[in-house]
């Protein structure tokens, strides 16, 4: 299992939890994750919002979501077995695997996003 963090935050603990009341062959995992978040002049800050967009995935299109996921995702899974033969053959150095996690990470979920923004809606939620 490997667990990647941005820079800056580090991973403290790490845990498969296999609770009695599992009834699925899916184990949750624990992280801890520690990160140094830069303080703010309390002057300066914005308020943030009482209310924070909700994904409804019981009113999602999810034939078209699993769809368009799958396309998209599909030339990330080659470059990444590229990735992955050109690190077992030594032809990448350590600085460059860090690179090549870091982009993978960001256009996963730039895919991910861009394909719930286009078939799950969604609802505000107020925060209290």
């Amino acid at each position: 299992m490997i667990i990647s963090a941005s820079p800056g935050c580090g991973v403290s603990s790490f845990s498969v939890i296999d609770p009695d009341i599992n009834f699925s062959d899916h184990l949750p995992l624990l992280a801890v994750i520690e990160c140094a978040i830069p303080f703010e002049n309390a002057n300066n800050s914005v308020k943030p919002s009482n209310t924070q967009k909700q994904l409804r995935w019981d009113k999602a299109d999810l034939v078209s979501f699993y769809q368009f996921t799958g396309a998209y995702l599909n030339p990330l899974l080659t470059k990444l077995d590229n990735a992955i033969a050109r690190y077992s053959n030594n032809c990448t150095i350590s600085d460059n695997i860090t690179d090549i996690i870091e982009n993978m990470y960001y256009e996963i979920v730039s895919v991910l996003t861009s394909c719930a923004e286009s078939f799950v809606p969604k609802r505000k939620k107020i925060i209290l």
